[in-house]
């Protein structure tokens, strides 16, 4: 970093459902992937599959793929149906660190 800007990493992050590329910075790809370690923790501690939990949450499997890859920047409202899906608190699925 320098200035205090974050450097662009990748350009190819999708953002759900709008099929449209954005360019983020370290702090958001690590973000996203956290996000994702904690959804498929949770996931797995509720014991379910990708494709159950993508059952549930009205979704395509390959997305609930991407999201726990930090590769798919879900919208607030599919956070809201993993949250509900998964029963767990919002504090373990936005955690930064376990």
């Amino acid at each position: 970093m320098t200035g205090g800007r974050s450097t662009p990493i990748a350009a190819n992050l999708e953002t759900s459902g709008t099929g449209r590329k954005v360019t983020l910075t370290a702090g958001d790809a690590g973000m996203l992937a956290r996000l994702g370690e904690n959804i498929q923790a949770a996931r797995k501690a509720h014991g379910f599959s990708q494709e159950r939990l993508a059952e549930l949450i009205d979704l395509h499997p390959r997305a609930v793929q991407k999201i726990e890859a930090g590769e798919l920047n879900p919208k607030s409202t599919t956070l809201f149906r993993i949250q509900a899906a998964i029963r767990c608190s919002w504090d373990t699925l936005l955690a930064r660190e376990r």
